[in-house]
């Protein structure tokens, strides 16, 4: 009998708790509409997290993207400084400046579209720097121990451009 008893009780005590929890849902629904609450007007497609991805908070998308294209900036001074510096034995001896003066070229135009959408000062080092490798084209171009020398004062300045950080160092 003492089992049978304990069933009822437990069904007692579940009955209570579903009465109770409906007398919570019914005191909740009349708080809410209580407050001028309708489901009609909720919006269907909320979707908070897809809503904030598209919005910039406060800037940050344009502060990452400006970062993103200040990095592309120093990865290709740094890129530029190792091919230059590679290539550094054979502007000196004189041999194989064809191939130095197409390097020379490449570097250029890999420095051009690193630098395209740059800001004022930046576009301005870069131009500064687009001329000193012309000028390095044309001492290539001409042969000699001038080339050697062109090619140092171009790669130290992509290093004072990366700010004394350069790849070789």
């Amino acid at each position: 009998m003492r089992g049978n008893r304990g069933g009822t009780s437990a069904g007692c005590v579940a009955g209570l708790a579903l009465v109770l929890a409906v007398a919570a849902l019914l005191l909740a629904w009349s708080a809410y509409r209580r407050t001028g609450g309708r489901l009609d007007r909720l919006p269907v497609d909320i979707d908070p997290i897809a809503d904030a991805a598209d919005r910039p908070a406060g800037g940050v998308r344009d502060a990452l993207d400006q970062g993103r294209r200040q990095v592309e900036r120093q990865t290709a001074l740094a890129q530029a400084e190792a091919r230059l510096t590679a290539l550094r034995g054979e502007a000196a001896s004189g041999r194989g400046l064809a191939a130095v003066e197409r390097e020379v070229a490449q570097v250029r135009g890999d420095l051009a579209r690193a630098f395209a959408g740059a800001g004022d000062a930046a576009r301005d080092r870069g131009q500064s720097l687009d001329r000193d490798l012309e000028k390095l084209g044309e001492q290539v171009r001409a042969g000699g121990a001038q080339a050697a020398a062109a090619l140092d004062k171009v790669v130290e300045r992509i290093r004072a451009a990366l700010g004394g950080e350069g790849a070789g160092r």
